[in-house]
């Protein structure tokens, strides 16, 4: 049986305390959410989404070897899931790990070509040609 928790198998408390979780990261407190993370990842290790938010959880808490094991793990869940390898890319790029971030969005890219292009293209992380300025034009002195 599949351990994932965003299938069946996760029921309402499990979710509950996933979501505690990303309360608990989202409001800065990502000491005591890395804590359920490892917690839930043991649990549900076949949740690609647990994983990635894992590591940016341990990323948070400067615990670069953990949050590199965690994305390495959601990055071999995630084969098709283009938002995920996406995310995992920008996650990759902010732990200075920019060859695993090019493999992330080639991956995105390789799945879906058109929406991983039009992702990358609207991520803050990666300047698509949209936010790039427009180069200037040459002034006759």
């Amino acid at each position: 049986m599949s351990k994932d928790l965003e299938s069946a198998a996760g029921s309402a408390r499990h979710i509950a305390r996933w979501q505690k979780a990303q309360q608990l990261l989202l409001n800065g407190r990502s000491d005591q959410a890395l804590l359920c993370y490892q917690d839930l990842t043991r649990q549900f290790p076949d949740t690609a989404r647990l994983w990635y938010e894992l590591g940016f959880a341990a990323g948070k808490q400067l615990e670069f070897a953990l949050a590199d094991e965690a994305c390495q793990r959601a990055v071999a869940l995630a084969a098709k899931n283009v938002s995920l390898l996406v995310l995992l890319g920008q996650q990759y790029h902010w732990l200075r790990r920019l060859d695993r971030a090019r493999a992330c969005f080639e991956q995105a890219v390789a799945a879906a070509p058109t929406i991983a292009m039009r992702r990358t293209a609207l991520s803050p992380a990666v300047p698509g040609p949209e936010r790039l300025p427009a180069p200037r034009q040459a002034t006759p002195r």
